[in-house]
């Protein structure tokens, strides 16, 4: 089970805060008894192993989990304090954290409605983080008495403290006109995943299905992300869509000011180090440039690549504060035109 701790506010104010450079980070002495951490994985081994995870690499909880932080960013109750110190601390960094994360979820509100319009009624959210907080789940559950076929969502997250909580919570909120389920699993092992979600029955493969992949993909440390998409791409029913954001350190609007770009990689690098201290894996960025390689496999709808603000208009972020996500929604294309078959030589 997952254990809460609340902290009340007359305690934060006793509890040593974290800045730049102090407090723990991963791969030091873990703070917890004898056994908690004993084996520190460089990034290069977890970026090799990655996608062969069938758990985090060294659970442990004396560290910050990402989506507890989210959590407390939302004024949840569900962070330990290591949580709320590292929550703390991105505040500090910018003071627009807690915007951001309305912003993500308006913005998969936004694709959620947009997929129902389309008659996509299955939904996957990897990386779900708690689904008690899912912007995907309170918009189908509000939209689950209209006419039409049962929407169905599936939570995916490889971290087993928080996958307990959600099949617990799911157990207690059970929703009439929703089905709903969680499944640990490894969303960069997308073969794997997809495989255990037929083998449970949770995916139709004759239908479409709007894959949700926000702030996830920048969490993937191996060099080349954009085989996770293609992988999703090959595999999902054709007309699927696909929801992919990414924290960038550069704006999208070519014309900023110099120390508006400044401070938003300065700000930016110092939020990544901060989320070092969580358990692995760690976020990096990727600028415009890049994220649009990554997404190369989908034809995207409009405007193409922006920002969750904005979707689905163009950005016009004119004071980009970190943490500034990309974003874009692409469908996964039709092969209109069979693979050749080869010839047989005589």
């Amino acid at each position: 089970m997952l254990i809460v701790r609340e902290i009340g506010p007359e305690a934060m104010r006793t509890v040593e805060t974290w800045r730049d450079g102090r407090g723990p980070y991963w791969g030091g002495p873990c703070p917890a008894a004898r056994g908690c951490c004993r084996y520190n994985h460089t990034l290069t081994t977890r970026a090799e192993n990655q996608t062969l995870w069938s758990a985090l690499p060294t659970p442990c909880t004396m560290r910050p989990h990402p989506a507890l932080v989210d959590n407390v960013l939302r004024n949840g109750d569900h962070g330990t304090v290591p949580d709320r110190r590292l929550a703390d601390e991105l505040v500090h960094i910018s003071l627009a954290a807690p915007a951001a994360v309305r912003e993500r979820d308006h913005f998969t509100a936004r694709v959620v409605e947009h997929a129902l319009a389309e008659g996509i009624t299955q939904f996957l959210e990897l990386g779900s983080g708690l689904a008690c907080t899912s912007a995907a789940y309170t918009t189908l559950t509000a939209q689950a008495s209209s006419p039409g076929a049962a929407a169905s969502i599936v939570f995916v997250d490889n971290d087993i403290r928080v996958d307990e909580f959600n099949r617990a919570w799911l157990r207690r909120h059970a929703h009439p006109g929703l089905r709903a389920a969680a499944i640990r699993g490894n969303c960069f092992a997308v073969p794997k995943m997809l495989g255990s979600l037929r083998q449970a029955k949770l995916l139709d493969r004759t239908r479409p299905l709007a894959v949700l992949m926000v702030d996830i993909l920048h969490f993937f440390e191996r060099r080349a992300p954009r085989v996770v998409i293609r992988s999703l791409a090959t595999k999902l029913p054709p007309g699927s869509i696909l929801a992919v954001t990414h924290l960038s350190d550069q704006p999208l609007l070519p014309k900023l000011p110099l120390p508006t770009r400044t401070a938003l990689r300065e700000d930016t690098a110092r939020w990544c180090r901060a989320y070092q201290r969580c358990v692995p894996p760690h976020p990096r960025t990727f600028g415009p440039a890049r994220f649009a390689s990554v997404v190369s496999d989908l034809d995207l709808l409009g405007p193409g690549i922006t920002s969750t603000s904005c979707w689905p208009d163009p950005d016009t972020t004119r004071h980009p504060r970190a943490p500034f996500t990309l974003a874009a929604v692409g469908r996964i294309p039709t092969l209109t035109t069979p693979e050749p078959t080869p010839t047989r030589t005589r």
